[in-house]
């Protein structure tokens, strides 16, 4: 990826700041894109910090390429820092979906979230952090965002769990809508992915939680 000069990324505005990065806007050649940087925590050691953010913002870079490489709906990558360990990606004006679950047509954009994450599913990318936060909608243009803790897995665990944070967001935040929004979601997840076992492992982990917040012994 080629070096572009760094007086490019002067810092317009903090956008988000969380606990292991700060987002903010920046333009390139007047162009606004954004910045994801990973700060360093003085509690770790600079070599163990040094370590992990590499390891992190590496990971996410990764997941960003060779999801855009098959034309998956995430930020495009720009450039990488190695220095500050910060991700140059594309400026997306979608708004949140948390914000617009009142005026979306659930039903077709759930759906679309369904065949989006299943498309993610099948090149074994796992989110990781799937809520409402995290999925941006313009109109009827969905992108996923913030791979912060994402990571490739096979398993079907993994993937059951990606759905279910996602479900568990829609019920707990957004009550009203999360009916509606799930019986899209998995119906656009279905016909996408032909691996039924995925839902019904989703459904077995949910059940496995519920029994062990009762006190219930699952092996008797």
């Amino acid at each position: 990826m080629k070096k572009i000069p760094d007086h490019s990324y002067m810092v317009k505005e903090v956008i988000a700041l969380g606990a292991e990065a700060r987002i903010y806007e920046t333009s390139l050649f007047g162009v606004p894109i954004l910045g994801k940087e990973r700060f360093p925590k003085t509690y770790r050691s600079e070599q163990i910090d040094f370590k992990l953010r590499k390891e992190r913002s590496t990971q996410e870079a990764r997941i960003l390429l060779l999801a855009f490489g098959h034309h998956l709906p995430v930020p495009r990558l720009l450039d990488i820092d190695t220095s500050t360990w910060t991700l140059y990606m594309e400026y997306l004006p979608h708004a949140a979906i948390k914000d617009q679950m009142q005026i979306i047509d659930l039903g077709s954009i759930f759906s679309k979230i369904g065949e989006i994450i299943a498309k993610f599913h099948g090149l074994d990318i796992i989110h990781g952090d799937l809520t409402t936060s995290n999925i941006l909608v313009e109109q009827d243009d969905v992108r996923i965002i913030d791979f912060g803790l994402g990571y490739i897995s096979p398993q079907i665990e993994d993937k059951a769990v990606d759905l279910l944070v996602l479900k568990h967001t829609l019920e707990s935040t957004h009550s009203a809508a999360a009916a509606e929004a799930l019986e899209a979601l998995l119906a656009g997840y279905r016909r996408n992915n032909g691996d039924e076992s995925i839902i019904r492992r989703m459904t077995q982990i949910e059940n496995r939680v519920r029994y062990k917040s009762h006190g219930e012994d699952l092996s008797s």
